[in-house]
């Protein structure tokens, strides 16, 4: 009768190491549909931050709509009314969707009053038919005299244009149209010129933090015949 070999020690130990995996489940990777429904939730997200960030106040961007709607546009031609009060519509419109982001800005609520007064001066209503903010029209040139001759052709003022300077610059130093010297040194929004023409206001911060002398960082010109306007924000334009 033969006598059977012991197994050797290397064939137990893979006889457990077999056993042990047996006993263990096994992992299965995530289907497909799982991995999607993640990046899906991942970019939501990602975009609910995005939708938390503040609005940013666009009445540049409506002032500069308003502008491209009416520089084309001749008052001593028929249906400039129709057409200016279409512009002045639109750009009303503009200005309340983007109200609750220019709360407390000093532009906007220069130009909401602005827009007001136009309408009211053109006899406009405030419904009826809106400007597209994308007129396709040839711009001339500026000439400020065809405007002047306009007007004399409408029995207007019959004496030739003439032109006044005034500047602001340095610490800031003011020089006004009556050729006199002024220095501001006071903080915050102060008007300069303001008539029935234009009015011009300047904003004074402090150069260094608890310093008196002031500087001029930023500067709005309104000119009521058009209701054009520029601002400058970099206190190097001065």
């Amino acid at each position: 009768m033969g006598l059977r070999a012991a197994p050797s020690c290397a064939a137990a130990a893979a006889a457990a190491a077999g056993a042990e995996q047996r006993r263990r489940p096994r992992l299965c990777p995530p289907p497909p549909l799982a991995l999607l429904l993640l990046l899906l939730l991942s970019l939501g997200l990602l975009h609910a931050g995005d939708c938390q960030q503040p609005a940013q106040c666009r009445i540049q961007k409506c002032t500069t709509d308003f502008v491209s709607l009416t520089s084309h546009l001749n008052s001593a031609i028929d249906g400039f009314d129709s057409e200016f009060c279409k512009a002045l519509r639109a750009y009303a419109s503009c200005t309340q969707r983007t109200s609750k982001a220019c709360r407390g800005n000093l532009v906007y609520h220069s130009a909401v009053l602005g827009i007001s007064d136009l309408m009211s001066q053109r006899n406009c209503s405030k419904d009826g038919p809106t400007s597209s903010t994308n007129p396709e029209v040839t711009h001339d040139p500026c000439n400020y005299h065809s405007h002047a001759e306009a007007r004399e052709h409408r029995g207007g003022d019959q004496n030739p244009p003439s032109y006044l300077f005034c500047g602001l610059f340095g610490d800031p130093h003011l020089r006004t149209f009556k050729d006199h010297f002024q220095t501001c040194k006071v903080e915050g929004a102060w008007p300069l010129i303001d008539n029935n023409y234009l009015s011009v206001q300047v904003t004074n911060v402090p150069v260094v933090p608890g310093s008196s002398a002031t500087a001029t960082n930023k500067a709005s010109v309104f000119f009521f015949s058009f209701f054009l306007f520029k601002i400058l924000d970099s206190p190097d334009s001065f």
